[in-house]
């Protein structure tokens, strides 16, 4: 922090102060600034001020500036499936993760691996009203699987990194949403008397 002060005969000293309180030294010479270690303060919203005395004992505070400490990086507060959950959908399992606070939208990285370790391709997204992450298989997962979600990079708005956290959940043994032919299959015949049908699965 760094304040200028004057006067008509000398300015004797400036005393910054935090929320009323002095912090640093008091500078009886320029230029006046300190360097404030914000991690002792606890996180929330300050007042900062300098207050200047001239030579004659008379004093004047600079108009506040509103400071905003936060040294906490963020955690998560939920998440779903819950860990170790079992039984999931393949098709949709929906995998969120809430953080505790605002994070940085580009800095999350979410992954999904299966059981083998191979990372499974998907999409995330983050709600910014909900402080909540998704993300979003590009396909069905197998059935009987056990995967393991990894979350981890995410940012704060003041750049505090999150501790990676990880939890498991394992899918279904029921095939949900499957086919064995591609979306773009057509019949040739779009009607007609099967004699010899059979039967799957």
């Amino acid at each position: 922090a760094w304040a200028f002060a004057s006067d008509n005969i000398r300015v004797a000293s400036v005393q910054f102060q935090l929320d009323g309180a002095n912090i640093g030294p008091l500078l009886t010479s320029g230029p006046y600034r300190i360097d404030w270690d914000t991690t002792t303060a606890a996180d929330g919203v300050y007042s900062l001020t300098a207050v200047a005395t001239d030579a004659a004992g008379n004093t004047t505070a600079s108009s506040p500036v509103t400071v905003m400490v936060q040294n906490a990086a963020p955690t998560v507060t939920g998440e779903t499936p819950a860990p170790g959950a079992t039984g999931l959908s393949t098709s949709a399992p929906n995998i969120t993760a809430t953080f505790s606070e605002a994070v940085q939208p580009g800095t999350i990285s979410f992954v999904l691996k299966d059981s083998a370790g191979n990372i499974v391709a998907g999409s995330s997204t983050y709600n910014s009203a909900t402080n909540t992450a998704t993300l979003t298989p590009s396909g069905a997962l197998d059935p009987s699987k056990t995967y393991t979600v990894t979350l981890s990079g995410a940012q704060d708005l003041a750049g505090n990194p999150m501790v990676p956290f990880s939890w498991s959940f394992t899918t279904t043994t029921t095939v949900i949403n499957a086919t064995i032919w591609p979306s773009t299959a057509t019949p040739s015949v779009a009607s007609a008397n099967d004699a010899s049908a059979q039967e799957l699965g």
